[in-house]
């Protein structure tokens, strides 16, 4: 090995060094990455409470539903319900968010068999199966 290549690679650290302190004084100055500033522009914020309508099932099958126009997923509900939800993460495009309460039910709702619905995703599942089978919904893709 030459040491040409040593002295690049000793090189391209200082770089890589000097670009990570760039991009903290940004942050220090006041700069946000795009990623930042969508987060802050969203219309729901961590800890926030919120209607939502619930329009679909997601692919976990957890509810799916809009905040001025900004996708929120909110696990145990059900589509045409409206639900009180505590958001707990905000991305980019999308949010998920803790039931509360489901404010107006969804007249197909069916009652859970097990006294352990809510605390297990299998039987979240079984929900939802037991939804779809009767109500012959299909996921929106």
């Amino acid at each position: 090995m030459n040491g040409t290549n040593r002295t690049s690679r000793k090189k391209q650290s200082k770089q890589h060094r000097r670009s990570n302190r760039s991009n903290s004084q940004q942050a220090i100055n006041g700069q946000l990455s795009k990623k930042q500033q969508a987060i802050l522009n969203a219309p729901v914020k961590f800890g926030d409470e919120v209607l939502v309508t619930i329009h679909g099932i997601g692919s976990s099958g957890e509810g799916v539903g809009r905040v001025d126009d900004f996708t929120v997923f909110v696990p145990f509900a059900l589509p045409g319900e409206t639900v009180k939800v505590a958001i707990d993460m905000v991305k980019k495009t999308y949010a998920t968010g803790r039931l509360l309460e489901i404010v107006t039910m969804a007249p197909n709702r069916i009652d859970a068999s097990c006294d352990l619905y809510g605390f297990s995703n299998g039987i979240l599942c079984d929900g939802i199966s037991r939804y779809r089978a009767r109500h012959k919904l299909s996921y929106s893709r």
